[in-house]
């Protein structure tokens, strides 16, 4: 074990209504970044985008989005449509900028949870449901949807799906084969781009002997958006994206194992 980070909401995100305006979406976008003088954009969009995308039952609110009532029926894992082109487009027009874009991705059970509910979400995953590796294959898709649109940093979390809250057995032999399909197809794809995987699932990858940590030094120490900016080729890990208040003085790469 290296060392546990807590996670953080990223205050800066507004979680309520749905963009409507590809281009409004990069300009708020754009607009953040430079009042939080980031070294990156990322774009605003609450936390169930890919949800959302896939036909989920979203309630918007000023206070925040929520998932509704489960589907009766599963849709189909394609990320697609409206409002999967409003994305892209916006994730284009933000990186017409010149500065890179960070683009938050979710995991396969946190976005089957919105879809199916908590219950079904965990035994999708006990039972190595075909949908639920289905739904992965559709995430990575999107993901490289997302480099190819001009995304340069791809944020990948799945809070339903750390050890802690699965257990180790579930984590191993149900759930990483998922994950590493993802950060391996996504890095085969697109070599030069930087993974950053949440503080605490990176965690468990170690813990698990997933993968090892490589120490990439800083000097001078730089905060995380800088830092990660600054990279290409990584998986990065052991830290929250959402935490940039902090000076690092080094990144750690995720090298897999398997």
């Amino acid at each position: 074990m290296i060392r546990r980070f807590f996670c953080e909401r990223h205050q800066d995100i507004p979680y309520g209504l749905w963009p409507a305006d590809a281009s409004l979406l990069a300009e708020d976008a754009r607009r953040i970044a430079e009042e939080k003088q980031l070294a990156y954009i990322r774009l605003p969009l609450y936390p169930l985008a890919e949800s959302r995308i896939l036909g989920a039952d979203i309630l918007d609110s000023p206070e925040g989005a929520r998932m509704g009532q489960p589907l009766a029926h599963l849709p189909e894992p394609v990320l697609a449509g409206n409002d999967a082109r409003l994305i892209l487009q916006a994730v284009t027009e933000a990186a017409a900028s010149g500065k890179k874009v960070m683009m938050d991705i979710n995991g396969p059970v946190a976005v089957l949870e919105t879809l199916a509910g908590t219950a079904a979400a965990y035994r999708f995953l006990r039972r190595d449901e075909p949908y639920l590796q289905q739904l992965c294959q559709a995430l990575l898709d999107w993901a490289c949807s997302c480099l190819k649109a001009g995304a340069s940093i791809i944020s990948l979390a799945d809070p339903l799906a750390t050890e802690d809250l699965i257990g180790k057995a579930n984590f191993c032999r149900h759930y990483a084969p998922l994950l590493i399909h993802m950060l391996q197809g996504i890095i085969n794809k697109y070599p030069d781009c930087v993974i950053h995987i949440c503080g605490k699932l990176s965690q468990d990858m170690l813990d698990n002997s997933l993968a090892v940590a490589e120490e990439l030094p800083l000097r001078p120490p730089v905060s995380l958006d800088k830092a990660l900016a600054g990279q290409k080729g990584i998986i990065s890990g052991l830290a929250c994206v959402n935490n940039t208040a902090k000076d690092l003085d080094c990144l750690y790469n995720l090298i897999l194992r398997c």
